[in-house]
């Protein structure tokens, strides 16, 4: 067993990463339940209903442009939003957990005997899914086509389906940069088939969610194609992905 200190943690929404800016996060996940106890019984009887997440941060208050502020209150309007936390850190293979959803409340709290803080919950609309880092959040500086090492080695194939979630920080350069990811997975690591692609992507912030249906088959080996075009480009990005 080894246990990890929550100092490392990072969160990403929408091609942003406001880390810096944040002191508390929770991840929940929630199933409604429907009583069906009849006489004669000793215990209560339930049945499961439907599925539930929430992400819920607390931080501090920076009215600046783009500071937290102007990130928290853009999101009220925006209802295919991806949160993204990694509890343990940002490095290669690490868990996280990440959903598709939207903010359902922003709070500004000021205190006499404090720092102005502020709390927001987001909803989920696909559920909560557990998470893979493939490509952690880097910078690339080279119009060329980088693999990363392979990650999330599985002891069989699937295809029950899965998910890329990405996010892209930033993007400049000159002759129409673009930066495309893609999840490839592979039975032996020589032979690899990309199973979901983010498209051309030309500007910055980014971040999607791409499904992969079931019947794909995700093999055992994963990594992630990191493809830059143009004639300059600096591009920051983070990739993971999510097996059923």
């Amino acid at each position: 067993m080894s246990f990890v200190h929550s100092k490392a943690t990072d969160v990403y929404v929408n091609g942003v990463d406001i880390t810096t800016f944040l002191s508390k996060a929770t991840s929940s996940k929630m199933v409604d339940k429907a009583e069906t106890s009849c006489f004669g019984a000793t215990y209560k009887a339930y049945v499961p209903g439907l599925t539930d997440a929430q992400l819920t941060l607390e931080g501090y208050f920076d009215g600046t442009a783009s500071a937290i502020d102007a990130q928290l209150q853009a999101l009220l309007a925006n209802d295919t939003s991806l949160f993204t936390l990694l509890p343990i850190g940002d490095a290669a293979s690490n868990p996280g957990t990440s959903f598709l959803g939207w903010e359902s409340s922003y709070n500004i709290l000021s205190d006499i005997t404090a720092a102005v803080k502020v709390a927001m919950t987001a909803e989920s609309k696909t559920g909560a899914v557990p998470i893979i880092i493939g490509e952690p959040k880097t910078t690339f500086n080279a119009v060329a086509t980088t693999f990363t090492p392979t990650y999330d080695t599985a002891l069989a194939p699937t295809t029950a389906g899965g998910e890329l979630h990405y996010h892209v920080f930033a993007l400049t350069g000159t002759g129409s940069p673009t930066v495309t990811l893609s999840w490839q997975t592979s039975p032996d690591g020589s032979a690899w088939t990309t199973i979901a692609t983010s498209g051309a992507i030309s500007t910055a912030p980014s971040y999607g969610r791409i499904v992969v249906a079931p019947g794909v088959t995700i093999d055992v080996q994963s990594r992630i194609a990191i493809v830059r075009g143009g004639s300059t480009i600096s591009t920051t990005v983070f990739a993971a992905t999510h097996r059923n």
